[in-house]
């Protein structure tokens, strides 16, 4: 229950950045991983809704045996803010997508398949589709949002580094 917990955690992602190596690793932990707590099997993504952030940090740290030294959380309204702020970013869509956003009050996000330069709204209903991808929705979800990740990144380190603080900041 959401309203005694607070909210669930949408997606995990454990990213390993080498800056020797310059390679960015991601792996993607499914949000219904089942994970013991209490004495009782929960999926992993209610762990951030019993504690925190601190909360999702142990249970990923726990399935992966990965000590997690930092860790970023993101709102969809603050993901929305970003990739605007930024200008967009260029995300490959593995399918043509018309996503009804929550609020029921707008018009549905559309978002052709192919790269796409994606602009923040278009980002969260990537981020949050899972109905058009049959079977595979989850692995396909996951994917997505992994992708995403990567062009942001991309986008902070590829930034001159007097401009880093004020895009993290933001």
């Amino acid at each position: 229950n959401w309203e005694t917990y607070g909210e669930r955690s949408d997606a995990l992602v454990l990213v390993r950045i080498d800056p020797v190596g310059h390679v960015i690793t991601m792996v993607s932990v499914p949000r219904d991983t089942p994970y013991e707590y209490n004495g009782k099997v929960e999926k992993i993504n209610q762990m951030f809704a019993v504690n925190g952030a601190a909360g999702a940090v142990t249970a990923v740290q726990d399935l992966t045996g990965v000590k997690i030294s930092d860790y970023v959380e993101i709102e969809f309204a603050g993901l929305a803010e970003f990739v605007d702020s930024i200008g967009g970013i260029y995300v490959d869509v593995p399918y043509t997508i018309d996503y009804q956003v929550y609020t029921q009050d707008q018009a549905p996000v559309h978002i052709e398949a192919g790269n796409q330069l994606l602009n923040g709204e278009q980002c969260v209903a990537l981020a949050r589709m899972r109905t058009a991808y049959g079977d595979d929705q989850e692995a396909i979800r996951q994917s997505n949002v992994r992708a995403m990740a990567m062009a942001l990144m991309k986008n902070v380190l590829q930034a001159p580094p007097v401009e880093i603080p004020g895009l993290i900041q933001n």
